[in-house]
C-alpha cells in the first residue's frame, strides 16, 4: 500500500519543487518502496495492473499528485507513478 505521506528518502537528490519532471531515481525509490509483496510488483493505482522489475519500471511515469499544472510542487509527497496508458487517460480527462 502507497504511503504518500513517508519522509523523503535520505539517499536521494533533492529536486528543485518548480522542476516540470521528477528525476529518474525519485521514480526508480518510488517503485521500490511501494512494491506490493502480496501482488508481486507495483500496482498502478488507476487500473490495478501489476508491473514488475525493470522491465515494469519502464512502462510507467512519475506524476504529480496535484498537477504541476494546477500549482503542484515536485516534491515527494505529491509524486505518484502511473502506468502510461493510466497517464495518458488522465491528462485527457484533464483537457476537456
Amino acid at each position: 500500500m502507497m504511503n504518500m505521506n513517508e519522509d523523503f528518502p535520505p539517499n536521494l537528490t533533492i529536486c528543485d519543487p518548480r522542476n516540470r519532471l521528477f528525476p529518474t531515481e525519485w521514480k526508480e525509490s518510488f517503485f521500490r518502496r511501494n512494491f506490493n509483496g502480496q501482488k508481486g510488483g507495483y500496482v498502478c493505482p488507476d487500473c490495478g495492473r501489476v508491473f514488475t522489475g525493470t522491465s515494469g519500471l519502464s512502462f510507467l511515469e512519475a506524476d504529480h499528485i496535484v498537477p504541476f499544472s494546477r500549482g503542484g510542487s515536485t516534491v515527494w509527497e505529491n509524486l505518484i507513478l502511473r502506468c502510461k496508458q493510466c497517464n495518458i487517460a488522465k491528462s485527457d480527462i484533464a483537457e476537456q
